[in-house]
């Protein structure tokens, strides 16, 4: 074969910012800025590398630069640089004096050919109006099928199609349904049909359409969309009886394959148009074979699609009739399918009912995922009481079975829920005035423990499970509160901040017992610094604890410091004094 015109590109094909610095150019810049203007003096190797990563970046003004700078001025006009151009997005046609030359030398060539016919304005132009493509003589080959399907384009999908003047005719109509038959086992074939299916203008063009659909079945292996669309241009071409017939009889076989069909509108106008009500008829007997056949959750499915075709009655028929004395073996997959249906429909009342005898049976009650449905079913009822219990059992369930491997987000999301839930609980009591939750406490400390385990970089964990402990109460809640909020601090002994930040943190709830702890805690990580005994004698003093303020002054008037505490320990005998 002649491969003179080929463009044989480098690969693998580099990014744009590797083959640039690799050439000592700048990415960021456009080919005339600064540094990047020396491309025009790249040897033909440099320049083909240059150009096939632009060519990956889809770059075609680029790549038609780098020709015409590298390759054109040196009057290399291989086809396969044009055809890099118009792949990267790029007309051309756009170099009118290279590629008029080429198509005048080359007319017979016939990649040129299509390249000129792809590009130019005028001859889209015309077809869109007179629709002269396809023609009798059309070369059948890979290329001169693409530009016949490009004119079938334009034409079909432009705007003049139902033009009162310019409008489609009946000879080119055949003439486009001879192209699309003639190509059933490809995609040009059934894109081609499929756009004069859409610009349709009388019976008879239905009629037509509707038999060349069936030559397409038989040539394709699409045999069931084929069909289909046959059946849907009988019912547009008013031949209903046909339509009906040719939808029933496909859906039916469909089924004996094992296969639900996808149905749309058409589907159901047609069979609802009759003289006898088939689409009801039909959707009956179908949900009551898959009963037969121990297929439920195909009945589920069957009201799904009714319901999204609008027939809400037929839904809830099917629907009622798949969950109808369900057998034990088929509970399970049946009552998911009709749960994850009534919730995407909103009917969240009755998939809660559903959800609630699944998991009453004990072997559905060990499914995590049966509890984390219920959970979002829950939540979509606005019930957080009940979506936090149903959590709380899908994560005992999960952390019985953890694998080897798992990714720590979720398990922040939903331990973080919960604590999120248990705080709300004690918020709750404490404004109510009531006792909280008796194993609230319990909850607590069960989620935390294991987030701990799961998640050791969880840092900011301890304080805010103290937190909810602290306002929780009860027996051995506080001491529990400060074991948490305590044991991280255990990390740095030496250091008072993190006392202080906690006995800051406690003031503000109130607990000015434990905040003097932590003051005391925090003269103990560092006792040469008398600033902490003055702030912990002060809070006490506002707290109406004035012994204990009155020794801790004393203290710091009696003992040695630093020069820098000279005026606190001035301050605090003048306290002592009554000064």
């Amino acid at each position: 074969p002649d491969l003179k015109n080929l463009v044989v590109l480098p690969l693998p094909l580099r990014s744009r910012e590797h083959v640039y610095r690799q050439l000592d150019m700048e990415p960021g810049r456009d080919l005339f800025e600064d540094r990047n203007t020396c491309f025009e003096f790249l040897d033909e190797d440099s320049a083909m590398q240059l150009l096939a990563c632009e060519f990956a970046a889809n770059n075609g003004y680029n790549v038609a630069r780098i020709w015409e700078h590298c390759f054109g001025n040196r009057h290399d006009t291989r086809t396969g640089f044009f055809t890099l151009m118009a792949s990267a997005g790029y007309n051309p046609r756009q170099f009118g004096v290279w590629f008029g030359d080429k198509f005048e030398d080359e007319p017979a060539d016939p990649l040129v050919r299509y390249l000129g016919l792809a590009y130019d304005d005028n001859v889209h132009d015309w077809q869109a109006r007179l629709g002269f493509l396809p023609g009798r003589a059309d070369r059948d080959t890979f290329l001169g099928r693409m530009t016949t399907f490009r004119g079938l384009v334009d034409r079909w999908q432009g705007n003049y199609i139902h033009h009162d003047f310019w409008g489609q005719r009946d000879e080119e109509r055949r003439r486009a349904i001879a192209f699309a038959t003639k190509n059933a086992d490809n995609v040009l074939g059934w894109c081609a049909l499929a756009m004069v299916q859409d610009r349709c203008a009388s019976k008879d063009a239905w009629e037509s359409v509707s038999e060349a659909w069936a030559i397409l079945a038989d040539k394709s292996g699409m045999r069931y969309p084929a069909l289909y669309e046959q059946a849907r241009c009988l019912g547009n071409a008013g031949l209903g009886d046909q339509a009906q017939a040719k939808y029933q009889e496909l859906f039916r076989k469909a089924l004996q394959e094992g296969v639900l069909p996808p149905l749309d509108s058409s589907f159901r106008s047609v069979l609802e148009g009759g003289k006898e009500d088939a689409w009801a008829k039909l959707m009956k007997e179908t949900a009551a074979k898959c009963a037969a056949d121990k297929n439920r959750p195909v009945i589920v499915t069957l009201a799904w699609q009714c319901y999204q075709l609008g027939d809400t009655a037929m839904a809830d028929t099917l629907l009622d009739q798949a969950l109808d004395r369900v057998p034990t073996e088929e509970k399970a997959l049946t009552g998911i399918a009709a749960v994850k249906f009534l919730n995407a429909t909103s009917r969240y009342d009755r998939a809660d009912k559903i959800l609630r005898d699944l998991l009453a049976e004990p072997a559905l009650a060990k499914s995590a995922g049966l509890w984390r449905l219920a959970s979002q079913v829950a939540d979509n009822r606005h019930d957080s009481i009940r979506s936090m219990e149903c959590l709380e059992r899908a994560l005992d369930i999960e952390y019985a079975r953890l694998p080897e491997v798992f990714d720590v987000q979720p398990i922040r999301n939903d331990y973080g829920r919960l604590l999120t839930h248990y705080e709300w609980l004690a918020d709750a009591a404490v404004s109510l005035k009531v006792t909280p939750p008796k194993d609230l406490v319990q909850r607590v400390v069960k989620a935390a423990d294991r987030w701990r385990h799961l998640d050791p970089e969880a840092t900011e964990l301890p304080n805010r499970v103290a937190a909810i402990l602290r306002k929780a109460g009860g027996e051995g809640a506080t001491d529990l509160a400060w074991d948490y909020a305590t044991t991280p601090l255990a990390l740095k002994p030496n250091e008072s901040a993190p006392w202080v930040s906690l006995a800051w943190s406690l003031r503000q709830e109130g607990n000015w017992r434990l905040a003097d702890k932590s003051y005391e805690m925090a003269f103990a990580a560092e006792p040469t610094n008398a600033q902490l005994l003055w702030d912990r004698a002060q809070y006490l003093q506002h707290q109406g604890q004035v012994a204990e303020s009155r020794n801790l002054m004393r203290q710091l008037a009696d003992g040695t410091w630093q020069p820098r505490f000279n005026g606190l320990k001035a301050q605090a005998r003048q306290a002592i004094e009554g000064r």
